[in-house]
């Protein structure tokens, strides 16, 4: 989306009020995307209080990618 918006359009005021000081279009996708990450933040955190393994970033499970490892 972003590459789509001109430099123009990226620094429009944006149609929705959120607690940040960018009032842009632009802050407005950043503040989403730090939005976003802070509730990633906290599934992990849930996820170590339950006993879980960490969040990876790769397909399918760790005991696959270990057996296709070696």
């Amino acid at each position: 989306m972003l590459p789509s918006l001109t430099s123009e359009e990226r620094n429009e005021p944006n149609a929705h009020r959120f607690p940040m000081g960018d009032s842009t279009r632009l802050g407005l996708i950043a503040f989403l995307t730090q939005h976003e990450s802070y509730h990633v933040g906290q599934a992990a955190f849930l996820r170590r209080q339950i006993g879980k393994p960490a969040m990876g970033y790769t397909r399918g499970s760790r005991s696959e990618d270990r057996a296709g490892a070696g």
